[in-house]
């Protein structure tokens, strides 16, 4: 946990104290949990797998490899991806 009197984002103008971060927080859990923000999270969820699958992140790969992220070294990335796309073009040609 942060710890702070007042809380500033590179993307925004103004200053936040605690009391507003925190009731940002708790409308932000309110609103995760409504049925609006479920459907928003699994439609997110969807898109962010179909991006992280088109796209071989570091987070696919290290998933892929039962790895963490961190674990994951170049010649990890570049033998993975090989693998990954020559399964997908073998996996195609069967169809």
């Amino acid at each position: 946990n942060i710890k702070a009197d007042a809380y500033a984002y590179s993307d925004q103008d103004d200053i936040w104290f605690v009391d507003k971060l925190e009731r940002a927080k708790i409308n932000r859990n309110k609103w995760a949990e409504s049925k609006e923000g479920k459907k928003y999270y699994q439609e997110y969820s969807r898109k962010m797998a179909k991006y992280e699958y088109e796209n071989l992140t570091l987070h696919y790969i290290a998933n892929r490899l039962h790895m963490k992220q961190k674990d994951v070294t170049p010649e990890l990335i570049t033998l993975a991806t090989k693998r990954i796309l020559l399964y997908r073009a073998i996996k195609q040609t069967k169809k």
